[in-house]
């Protein structure tokens, strides 16, 4: 894993890496994970534990704009992962070689110990609502 820091230390690139990897392992629709819906997922586990407890879990600052919520720093660490190949871009295509989707999977397990267990039950609970809200 990548345990290198960002200079400012707005972000802990580390969790945030096995928070990616965490919801990557656990998300049941593999191929609805795409970009959107892993940042979306990410900002969502953070707002749920600042809501509970006053920080983020990747010790992340959003900003929000009319159109979204932004986080540069997780852009580089979505691209960090790609680079060292810990996680992947996936293309779904139709059967006449259209592009449907890119969705993300991980090649690597996540660490269990990353995570408290109140965290990790934010974490799960945050999942399950994305999941259940698409059905």
């Amino acid at each position: 894993m990548n345990s290198k820091k960002s200079p400012d230390k707005r972000i802990d690139r580390e969790i945030t890496e096995q928070l990616i990897i965490y919801v990557l392992a656990n998300y049941e629709e593999k191929t609805q994970l795409t970009e959107r819906v892993l940042r979306n997922l990410v900002y969502r586990c953070d707002l749920n534990y600042h809501q509970l407890y006053g920080e983020t879990i990747t010790k992340s600052k959003y900003t929000k704009t009319e159109r979204r919520v932004l986080n540069p720093e997780l852009s580089s660490v979505i691209t960090d992962l790609q680079k060292n190949k810990i996680i992947k871009r996936n293309f779904n295509t139709s059967s006449d070689g259209k592009l449907i989707n890119v969705y993300y999977t991980s090649a690597f397990p996540f660490c269990p110990s990353a995570f408290t267990d109140e965290q990790r039950r934010i974490i799960d609970e945050t999942i399950r609502q994305h999941v259940s809200s698409r059905q």
